[in-house]
């Protein structure tokens, strides 16, 4: 999240929130990890 890279080494694109989100405490980023978590999860199509 603070460096812009995946764990698999891959830099992530401009347009993701990367540079705001490296600026997050501890604390923030695990309040947003929480909140995620807390949300119902979407139902998948499959075919």
């Amino acid at each position: 999240m603070r460096q812009g890279v995946t764990p698999t080494g891959r830099q992530l694109t401009k347009f993701m929130p990367w540079k705001g989100l490296g600026k997050m405490t501890d604390d923030e980023l695990k309040a947003v990890w929480m909140y995620l978590k807390s949300q119902p999860k979407l139902e998948t199509a499959t075919k």
